[in-house]
């Protein structure tokens, strides 16, 4: 049988059928994803850089991990405007101060 890809082995999981293997999608906290980025936190909470979703995406391709990201949305539209902004007041090592 030809190996599965994550997304065949949890969608066939989800119907009921029957994967090559059973699939791998652990409860992963933020900050594995973030460390293996070899960047400060706050680069990717407070600046998305990168992105947070990319980050636990590359995290389970690192582990061999199926994982399943339920963070996002199919497009990115929404029912009204959005209109907001933030600044940082303050940047030290030791915090950020952003309003």
């Amino acid at each position: 049988m030809e190996q599965m890809t994550p997304r065949e082995r949890m969608l066939t999981a989800m119907r009921n059928g029957t994967p090559d293997r059973v699939p791998v999608a652990p409860g992963m906290s933020n900050m594995i994803p973030c460390r293996l980025t070899g960047k400060p936190f706050w680069s990717i909470y407070a600046e998305n850089d990168p992105p947070l979703g990319d980050t636990r995406i590359e995290a389970c391709r690192t582990f061999g991990l199926d994982g399943w990201y339920t963070y996002g949305r199919l497009d990115d539209s929404f029912p009204v405007a959005l209109n907001w902004r933030y600044e940082f007041v303050e940047k030290s090592p030791d915090k950020w101060v952003r309003r």
